[in-house]
């Protein structure tokens, strides 16, 4: 959980909780990341598609690479994934 305020899937509202839906249905769960605009929807949204073209767009890189691109990235920054 960040330290930052952010809404919680179980009060979110309106935009917030569309994208925190499509998050879940996508991938699962809501990243934390993507939690951290939560507070500011437009910037919650433009995060959102961001993240999406990154992790799912065209690429050279397969989803598997992408994600351990990730992972590593977040061990190195000593952030909780």
């Amino acid at each position: 959980m960040t330290w930052i305020k952010t809404i919680e899937e179980n009060v979110a509202e309106g935009k917030v909780k569309d994208l925190y839906e499509g998050f879940k249905k996508q991938v699962g769960f809501v990243p934390n990341i993507i939690k951290l605009f939560s507070i500011k929807p437009r910037s919650m949204e433009a995060t959102s598609n961001l993240f999406k073209l990154f992790m799912y767009g065209p690429s050279p890189l397969s989803r598997a690479q992408r994600e351990a691109t990730a992972l590593v990235v977040s061990v190195i920054n000593q952030c909780h994934y």
